[in-house]
């Protein structure tokens, strides 16, 4: 593999013996050395090779992916850290329980493909059944005409095969499981209070459930409170399900759901990237088909991962898939990825699955959450 990116990245042509030494954690200058290339940088100053993208994707340096390095040319280098987020982009607190490498990348026409590598996972790779058992509805979206909502002067009632459950100061987010016949809603009394009712058994809140999910699978639903909530002004995020309630720390959004009905929350930062416009200016861009991510995951209230994923812009002049990327629907095409893409799931054991993408290959990694 060495010789083989050896080959794509090229060696210098001419000798200087003036070079800037790497240190501390920040981005530095670099002095170009006869006989070197961004492989060899990467290793010596960055400490590991893998990271040489990141020195190619400065647009600063205005190095072409397919060309030359120039002896005595002056070239700026990314930080530990951030060539840290690539090689080490997920850090789990529980034990890991397997990690199987799914593809390598050199055996995958990416540049070819219409689609961020997010998506080719999710469509490829990735087990959606967990996901797919638990969905978000409106009672404005069900289309039952046994089941929907009433109201009588100022009180609100749920009706079910023409029967009226209890009446409460409002209702919404009817919900009905159609493999069991049940029937969930949110619902208000008169002093404010919020509650979640099944079947007409009542549950009050803590808080007020912004959104219901239903699980079909358990026959029941989760309620929590999403990050454009007013109530979530202090950036907080509250869960309720049948088996916990917990207040999350940080704006977050459900991702996945154990077999059992734990709810896996993700908090994310968003990060732009420093790239070229189409009229060769550098810009930092952040938009829904460019963008890096930082990732925190929760569960049950506390913080079990975090991760990153990043969108490594990829220059060139020569003839090659690789074109020098700007903002452009579809720019993925431009790009190299890292790091962990598309939403985390659980296995049938309850797992925590990740999918993990490095310069080489896609993996599969497994931990043990329970």
């Amino acid at each position: 593999m060495k010789s083989l990116m050896l080959g794509l990245l090229t060696t210098t042509l001419l000798l200087t013996p003036a070079m800037a030494v790497f240190a501390d954690g920040n981005s530095q200058n670099y002095t170009v050395q006869k006989g070197d290339s961004l492989w060899e940088i990467a290793e010596s100053q960055l400490g590991s090779p893998w990271c040489w993208t990141l020195i190619a994707s400065i647009p600063e340096n205005d190095l072409d992916y397919q060309g030359l390095l120039y002896a005595g040319d002056t070239i700026t280098l990314p930080s530990v850290e951030d060539c840290n987020a690539i090689i080490h982009s997920l850090s789990v607190d529980a034990p890991q329980v397997s990690e199987t490498v799914l593809v390598y990348l050199p055996n995958q026409p990416w540049h070819e493909k219409n689609l961020v590598i997010g998506d080719y996972i999710e469509r490829t790779y990735r087990d959606v059944a967990h996901m797919q058992s638990y969905s978000k509805y409106d009672d404005m979206d069900v289309n039952d005409p046994s089941l929907y909502r009433e109201r009588d002067g100022n009180i609100w009632y749920v009706v079910h095969d023409s029967e009226r459950g209890q009446a409460w100061d409002y209702v919404d987010h009817v919900l009905k499981n159609d493999a069991t016949g049940s029937v969930f809603y949110r619902a208000r009394d008169i002093r404010g209070e919020w509650y979640i009712v099944k079947n007409e058994v009542v549950t009050k809140l803590s808080f007020e459930p912004k959104e219901l999910y239903l699980n079909p699978s358990l026959d029941d639903v989760f309620a929590f409170t999403p990050p454009y909530s007013s109530t979530t002004e202090q950036n907080e995020t509250h869960l309720w399900s049948p088996i916990e309630e917990w207040t999350i720390p940080v704006k977050a959004v459900p991702v996945a759901v154990d077999p059992i009905g734990h709810v896996l929350f993700r908090a994310e930062k968003t990060v732009a990237v420093h790239t070229l416009n189409a009229d060769g200016t550098i810009i930092d861009v952040c938009s829904s088909s460019v963008c890096s991510f930082e990732y925190t995951y929760w569960l049950n209230g506390k913080q079990v991962a975090s991760a990153t994923s990043q969108m490594v812009p990829m220059f060139s002049d020569s003839d090659v898939p690789v074109k020098k990327p700007f903002f452009y629907e579809s720019a993925e095409k431009a790009f190299k990825y890292y790091g962990v893409f598309g939403r985390p799931s659980f296995d049938d054991a309850g797992n925590l699955v990740f999918y993990v993408v490095t310069d080489t290959k896609v993996t599969k990694r497994v931990y043990e959450v329970k």
